[in-house]
C-alpha cells in the first residue's frame, strides 16, 4: 500500500478514534466481574447465616436460648455485611477513579491531536 492509501488512513483513524471505547469496555467488564464476585460472596454469607439459623431450631430447648442465639447470629451477620458494604464502596471508588482517568486520558489525547 502506498503512503496515501485512503483505506489505510480510514482504518487508522477509526482505530485511534475507537480506542477509548475499547478501553471503556474493558474497564466495564472488569468492574462487572468484581461486582459479580462481590454478589456471589454476599449470597454465600446469607446462605451460611440461613443454615446457622436453621440449625438453631434443632439445638435449643428454651425460647430464651433461641432469642439469644438469634441475636448473636444477627450481630455476626451484621458485622459481615458491614465489611461487605465497605468492599462494595471500595469497588465503586476504584471504578470511579478508573473511569475518571480514562476520560481524562481521552480528552488529553484529543487535545494533543488537535494541537
Amino acid at each position: 500500500m502506498t503512503k496515501n492509501d485512503p483505506f489505510a488512513t480510514m482504518f487508522n483513524f477509526n482505530e485511534s478514534a475507537l480506542a477509548p471505547f475499547a478501553e471503556f469496555s474493558k474497564l466495564t467488564a472488569t468492574t462487572f466481574e468484581k461486582i459479580a464476585r462481590y454478589q456471589y460472596e454476599l449470597a454465600g454469607d446469607l446462605v451460611e447465616a440461613s443454615i446457622e439459623q436453621a440449625k438453631l431450631l434443632g439445638n435449643i430447648d428454651k425460647p430464651e436460648q433461641l432469642l439469644q442465639a438469634e441475636m448473636d447470629l444477627g450481630q455476626a451477620l451484621g458485622k459481615k455485611l458491614g465489611k461487605r458494604s465497605e468492599s462494595l464502596l471500595k469497588i465503586a471508588s476504584e471504578a470511579q477513579q478508573s473511569y475518571r482517568d480514562l476520560a481524562g486520558q481521552a480528552v488529553a489525547d484529543v487535545k494533543a491531536k488537535a494541537a
